[in-house]
């Protein structure tokens, strides 16, 4: 489900300018990363991409997998949160549900009774539990849009993956989408995707040790004390998905607020 791969350490670009470079835990995580759910694979680039940009050798985006371990993570107390059936079904299709909140935001914007702003600041708070489900990718020029929802035993990934580069190149090869899975199933292949990348970034960091680095000094006791902290907070994280936080949103209130914006756009 998650893919990655590291880079050869000699390929690995230090962070800073001579001679101060730097070659920390982070730095050392640079690689290509990828997400295949059902066989979709996401954060893989277009043909028109692939020939645009010459320096992609495997089709896939250059990612530091630190930085979407903490982006990932960092949305876990809200995935592992079921939803109610009626906002679930409404994943099957969210870009008809953001289509609705646009056309009630835009509706407000022509109304000139004086109420529009607390109808506007009302109607955005709509959207925040897709905001509160989704992976950051804003890092990426033209990062594809990844939202995960859960519903009592069922995960639903939705994904929207048009963007252009600059308005008129497709970026990404897989279409707009979504899949559905077991939710234990989901959490399995995430605590799987943790136990592989730590690994793997543990013999990174020995190669780097081992290897010749030139002028440039690998400080052992920084990095093995990072990646033992990293990967405590990765596991104090994963717990979030097998046993959610209580759930403080008021579904009530959202619901009643999703029926008041439909009204306004009829």
């Amino acid at each position: 489900m998650i893919n990655f791969r590291l880079k050869n350490i000699d390929e690995v670009i230090p962070f800073g300018e001579e001679p101060d470079l730097i070659m920390n835990w982070y730095a050392l995580s640079d690689g290509e990363l990828w997400l295949d759910f059902g066989g979709t694979k996401l954060f893989e680039f277009s043909d028109q991409a692939k020939n645009h940009f010459k320096d992609i050798d495997s089709g896939y985006n250059n990612y530091y997998i630190a930085q979407f371990l903490e982006d990932f993570s960092g949305i876990f107390g809200y995935i592992s949160q079921s939803i109610p059936e009626r906002f679930y079904k409404m994943t099957d299709n969210l870009d008809q549900f953001f289509d609705q909140v646009e056309t009630a935001l835009d509706t407000i914007e022509s109304d000139e009774d004086g109420s529009e702003q607390v109808l506007f600041d009302l109607f955005k708070d709509v959207t925040s539990w897709v905001r509160n489900r989704f992976l950051c990718s804003e890092h990426i020029t033209g990062g594809p849009e990844i939202y995960f929802f859960r519903f009592k035993d069922k995960m639903r990934i939705v994904w929207i993956t048009d963007q252009k580069f600059n308005d008129k190149m497709e970026l990404w090869k897989a279409p707009n989408g979504h899949f559905e899975m077991e939710y234990s199933l989901f959490v399995d292949k995430v605590k799987e995707f943790g136990e592989r990348f730590f690994k793997d970034m543990m013999e990174q960091i020995q190669n780097g040790l081992e290897e010749d680095q030139g002028d440039l000094d690998l400080d052992e006791a920084s990095l093995l004390e990072e990646h033992s902290e990293r990967l405590r907070e990765f596991r104090e994280e994963l717990k979030l998905l097998k046993n959610p936080p209580e759930d403080e949103t008021d579904w009530n209130d959202l619901e009643n607020l999703y029926d008041q914006m439909k009204k306004e756009i009829r």
